[in-house]
Order: structure tokens, then C-alpha cells, then sequence
């Protein structure tokens, strides 16, 4: 019993001492805009939007849910607890979603910002939620390699073995056309059919206890674009009459989407050769580009 009133002593001195004991006069910055997202059962982690400031001053971290004002715990044998600048979820829950608020507070200074957070069940019939996916987009090429997104805060992908998955259904890793390194896979011999949902599971330990991280990465291969031929604008094989003695200029045009070399050829031989002589009737400037 007196354990317990020198603890709760202890949560009073401490706050009295704080010139800030009203959260609402803290320095607002609002609401972080990258979401946080979860699946049930999964671990979450949500490192304070204000690092940086952190980082660079005496502050004191908490953590507040927001829609009831309640106070994190520090304790890291509590589902859901705060580890310094660092909220974690252990497993996330449906009922976790919602805003939290990230304070700092040193003896002079207070300043919040709040995160948002999104715990989804898996749609039916399925081993992932599609709102949760990450976008990888590639043209065709003999092969290419997926990561397993956003995993440094958890785990060292570089000594972790992630399993991965098709449509929800294990590859068939017999056909040597897929290669696994820690958290990356290799597909080789790419086709359109490599196109489709891959999901990787990171196997995660936290206290003793094994959960699975999961990312869904919707990976779509397109087609090489075909590169278009420039189009000759000027001059289109056509005759120029000029005076004896006169001078001419013209000007090179080609309409092309990319920068590409132009030069001029006098009865199959670069016009360089001319310019470079001592002759200097014929004089070359430097051809301008656009693109479109």
C-alpha cells in the first residue's frame, strides 16, 4: 500500500512542476499527414511527427489518446504503450484507430502534434486489406526486385527472412524463377503475368511472444514505351536557290520529345570537315533544342 502512494506522489510533483499543465496551451502543428496503417493482430509502431524537434532539444515526450485525453502508459508490458518518442501497438486492435498526440514539454516550452492511426481487418475472403497497399509501377525488363516496404523502425531487414506471397498463395519457389534475400524478392524472366498483388511477411518477436508484419505491394509491369522517330522539320530535301556570292543561313528543326544530336552533312561527308578547314566560308553554330 505504501508502494503505491509513493508512486502516486511521485505523478504529482512531477506534473506541478511542468508551467504547462493545460495541453491546449501548447503550440499546435496540427495533424501529421501521412496515416498510419495496421492490420488486427499486427504490431504497430508510430514514432512522434515532432523527431526532429526532439532530437535538438530537452524535451520530454507523451503521449495522449486524443477523442478522451488519455494518458499513454510507459509500461512495455501494456499492449498498447508509449517507449519514449515511439507509440507502439503490440498487436494492434480495431479499437485503436483514431488520433493520438505527440507533446513535448521542456521547462519554458510545450508544442503537439497528432498522428493518425488505422487498424483495418482483412477484406473477405482475402490475407490483406487493399486501402493499406503500397504502389510499384515498372516497365518491362529481364528482371526486377521488390522490397518489403518500411520495416527499419521493427526489424534489420538485412538479417531478416521475409515469406512471400501471390494473390495470397505461396510462390512456387521450385521454379527457380524466384529468389529470395532477406526482405527483397527477385523475379526473373518478367512477363505482363508478374503483374498482381504480392504480399511479404515479416516475422516479428516482442516480448517473447512471434507476430507476422505484413506490406501489400500491388506490382505492375507496362510495356517498354516505344521510343518515337524524330520528324524533320527543316530542311525536308527540298532546293534552296541562292545568288553567287550571296550568304545563306538555315536553321536545322526536328520536333522529338527527347534532346537528340543534329549535324549537318554536305554530299554524305559531316560538315565539320569544312569548318575545321581554312576555308572558313561555311561556319556551323551550335543547334538549339526543345523539347515537347
Amino acid at each position: 500500500m505504501l508502494g503505491h502512494l509513493l508512486v502516486f506522489t511521485f505523478h504529482i510533483l512531477t506534473l506541478t512542476c511542468l508551467p504547462v499543465e493545460n495541453t491546449e496551451l501548447c503550440t499546435d502543428h496540427g495533424v501529421e499527414s501521412e496515416i498510419k496503417y495496421a492490420s488486427v493482430g499486427e504490431p504497430l509502431y508510430v514514432v512522434c511527427p515532432l523527431l526532429d524537434l526532439l532530437e535538438r532539444n530537452n524535451f520530454s515526450v507523451t503521449w495522449v489518446r486524443n477523442d478522451s485525453q488519455t494518458l499513454i502508459t510507459s509500461d512495455r508490458q501494456a499492449r498498447v504503450h508509449q517507449d519514449e518518442q515511439t507509440l507502439k501497438f503490440i498487436p494492434a486492435e480495431l479499437r485503436d484507430s483514431g488520433f493520438y498526440q505527440c507533446i513535448l514539454r521542456n521547462s519554458t516550452y510545450c508544442i503537439k502534434k497528432i498522428s493518425q492511426v488505422e487498424v483495418n481487418k482483412h477484406d473477405d475472403g482475402l490475407c490483406y486489406n487493399y486501402s493499406t497497399r503500397f504502389l510499384f509501377e515498372k516497365t518491362m525488363r529481364p528482371s526486377d526486385t521488390i522490397e518489403c516496404p518500411e520495416l527499419s523502425i521493427y526489424v534489420n531487414d538485412r538479417k531478416t527472412q521475409a515469406k512471400w506471397l501471390k494473390e495470397c498463395q505461396p510462390l512456387d519457389l521450385d521454379s527457380k524463377r524466384y529468389i529470395i534475400s532477406d526482405t527483397k524478392l527477385t523475379i526473373q524472366n518478367l512477363s505482363k503475368q508478374d503483374t498482381g498483388n504480392y504480399l511479404c511477411l515479416v516475422p516479428f518477436v516482442y516480448n517473447g511472444v512471434t507476430y507476422n508484419i505484413t506490406r501489400l505491394i500491388e506490382y505492375t509491369i507496362e510495356d517498354q514505351p516505344d521510343d518515337p522517330e524524330p520528324v524533320m522539320i527543316f530542311p525536308t530535301n527540298n532546293i534552296i536557290e541562292v545568288e553567287l556570292g550571296a550568304s545563306i543561313t538555315r536553321m536545322c528543326e526536328v520536333l522529338h520529345n527527347e534532346i537528340i544530336d543534329l549535324f549537318w552533312t554536305y554530299n554524305g561527308t559531316s560538315i565539320k570537315f569544312y569548318t575545321d578547314s581554312e576555308d572558313d566560308r561555311v561556319i556551323m553554330g551550335d543547334t538549339g533544342w526543345e523539347t515537347v
